[in-house]
């Protein structure tokens, strides 16, 4: 499922809403584990795009989980 979620963040990588819209979906389905790996693979790829997204985003998730 990693995998996919990775080919989906790439397919609407160039669109900041989408892209955003696509991550918190993945976030919401992933186990912890994954979302792990998810958030370095994001911030590898994207941190430079979407440092703000990406940061909002696993902040948001942070602040759900505990």
């Amino acid at each position: 499922m990693l995998e996919r979620v990775k080919t989906s963040l790439r397919a609407v990588g160039h669109d900041r809403a989408a892209f955003e819209t696509r991550l918190r979906q993945a976030l919401a389905q992933l186990p912890s584990a994954d979302r792990r790996d998810l958030k370095r693979w994001c911030f590898l790829i994207y941190g430079e795009s979407y440092f703000t997204v990406l940061c909002q985003c696993f902040a948001d998730l942070n602040t759900l989980a505990g």
